[in-house]
């Protein structure tokens, strides 16, 4: 029986269509809308750190910079599956309103 939380690790991509410094939008999951630059490629995890996405905080310890420690906020990665160019997210189409019903009761 293997022990619990064992994963499988995913098989890392051979390609990807996004590289540093690219302009994404977030499809899916809590971010969902919401644009950035990516800053790093996990190539092995197959996830991307995106500016303003996905905060963490991280606990630090006092340092001579920093003699309090506490805590900071950094970017946290996301599933690269997760995240689309923006220029592709913009021009994909859209559902529109609901058809609206004419007088006569049929749809428009």
């Amino acid at each position: 029986m293997k022990p619990f939380g064992h994963r499988k690790q995913a098989a890392p991509q051979s390609h990807f269509h996004i590289k540093r410094g690219d302009e994404v939008a977030i499809v899916s999951g809590t971010q969902k809308g919401k644009t950035g630059k990516v800053l790093r490629v996990l190539r092995k995890e197959n996830r991307v750190v995106i500016e303003g996405i996905n905060l963490v905080k991280k606990a630090t310890r006092p340092t001579q910079e920093n003699p309090q420690g506490g805590f900071s906020e950094r970017e946290g990665p996301v599933a690269i599956s997760n995240v689309m160019l923006l220029a592709d997210y913009q021009k994909r189409s859209r559902r529109s309103a609901k058809a609206s019903k004419t007088k006569e009761g049929s749809q428009a």
